[in-house]
């Protein structure tokens, strides 16, 4: 069990989000809830942020895409069709794309501009990728501690404005 994720992927991984006028995030089935703790943790840092599943959005949002964008797509095996679908069509208008899955040699890791690898010897006994998608939620617990360090009193703002925002939602 182990992540393969270099010092130099994250820190591309970091300019590229902290650079994009808007993130989306993309991510079907489990891959759907590893994408929305990432969606959470980035609007809460005060992104411009947008999270879809849904595959006829996800098209949409991929072919309104553009140079100042930035499209995250989370896919434990790199080749779900509604995810691959719409990083082809976000790629052809020059939106950044990152990708992190489990797979190398998948399609989603040969067609994402930074690919971060999360890998686990996965047993027969569990019809889920249960260990992959924990080490997908710790890369993504990196970026966003990276990012927060990267936007230094701005992302230390946003989370305080976004507590603050919550606070008021409770009692």
């Amino acid at each position: 069990m182990g992540f393969i994720v270099s010092d130099r992927q994250i820190e591309e991984a970091v300019g590229m989000l902290t650079a994009a006028k808007r993130i989306i995030f993309i991510g079907v089935g489990a891959s759907a809830f590893v994408m929305g703790d990432m969606y959470h943790k980035f609007a809460r840092l005060g992104f411009n942020a947008v999270k879809e599943n849904d595959p006829h959005i996800m098209a949409i949002l991929g072919t309104h895409t553009g140079k100042s964008d930035c499209l995250v797509c989370i896919s434990h095996s790199g080749e779900s069709k509604d995810i691959l679908d719409a990083l082809n069509a976000a790629r052809q208008r020059g939106c950044r794309t990152i990708g992190i899955t489990s797979y190398a040699n998948s399609t989603l890791a040969a067609n994402t501009d930074i690919t971060l690898l999360s890998s686990s010897n996965e047993t027969r006994y569990r019809p889920d990728a249960m260990v992959s998608r924990i080490i997908q939620l710790v890369i993504v617990d990196i970026l966003t501690i990276a990012c927060t360090f990267r936007l230094g009193k701005k992302g230390i703002a946003g989370i305080e404005e976004s507590q603050l925002a919550v606070a008021g939602k409770k009692r």
